[in-house]
């Protein structure tokens, strides 16, 4: 978790960041469908900023030229269970890992004994799927081990 001391300048318009900011993150998760009641929980498997920016305007400017930058477009983000990822336009199963990016107005409170961040508001800004982000990495998607001529090793599969 962040603390004020590992907060540094905004990446936009350097301005010195306090402990209300905007960030845009990026996040492996995977959601949770009840059919009992219709509700949709996200895990966050991982987070990590992009930038945390001292403003909207600010963390807004670094949305876009981020997203660009990584050829995903600004979709909105779903909630599924199918989405279409913003990179390729290929289906991302939103009840297996995927990578969401996540715009936050937040609050850092900290006290001697405990720092927590409460997030006043969150936007989904794209969903991509796991071939169009390198990033993820196989122990976070828990993927059994490939062998050597592709096929799937019988003592790394799991039973549900």
């Amino acid at each position: 978790m962040n603390t004020m001391a590992d907060f540094n300048n905004c990446p936009v318009c350097n301005k010195k960041l306090n402990n209300h900011f905007y960030s845009f993150d990026r996040h492996v998760e995977v959601a949770q469908y009840s059919q009992d009641t219709g509700d949709t929980a996200h895990t966050v498997l991982r987070s990590e900023p992009i930038a945390e920016c001292c403003s909207s305007e600010c963390a807004w400017s670094s949305i876009f030229s981020g997203l660009a930058e990584r050829g995903i477009k600004h979709t909105g983000g779903g909630v599924g269970p199918i989405e279409v990822c913003a990179k390729c336009g290929g289906p991302v199963d939103m009840s297996e890992p995927h990578v969401s990016y996540v715009y936050h107005d937040q609050t850092l409170e900290e006290q001697p004994w405990l720092s927590s961040i409460t997030v006043h508001y969150a936007e989904g800004l794209a969903d991509v799927c796991v071939r169009c982000d390198g990033d993820v990495a196989a122990d976070e998607l828990n993927l059994p081990e490939p062998v050597e001529d592709g096929e799937i090793s019988a003592e790394s599969q799991t039973v549900a």
